[in-house]
């Protein structure tokens, strides 16, 4: 089973409307949650942590991201942080994509990203 996440900002929409537009602005600060794929486990073990606060600092390099405050669950995180630039979608997509396929990876090679019990 590929290990899969999804994200969004705090909002409140019907399944029947779409979604809202994410505004960015320099200096906006955001609460950003992201939640396991139907509910799986996403931080398993050290390793599964030790590889989300990695690619959480490369993102910070790259986009120049401020970290306020950031709180890892088993089943979830949640950040908040301050882009200095209008780059929150780019960023996000950057890190969801990056940490997926590098727990994929971790995953093929035998290394526990998400436990069997919760893959079902």
């Amino acid at each position: 089973m590929q290990f899969m996440l999804v994200w969004r900002l705090n909002s409140v929409h019907s399944s029947i409307m779409p979604r809202p537009l994410r505004i960015e602005y320099e200096g906006a600060r955001y609460h950003v949650m992201c939640r396991g794929n139907r509910g799986a486990t996403v931080f398993g073990s050290e390793g599964d942590v030790g590889l989300f606060l990695k690619t959480l600092g490369e993102v910070c390099a790259r986009t120049d991201w401020k970290v306020h405050a950031w709180v890892l669950m088993s089943t979830h995180y949640h950040l908040l942080l301050e882009t200095p630039n209008a780059n929150l979608v780019d960023g996000m997509k950057w890190f969801q994509g990056t940490f997926t396929q590098r727990m994929n990876a971790m995953q093929r090679q035998g290394a526990k990203a998400v436990s069997r019990d919760d893959a079902e």
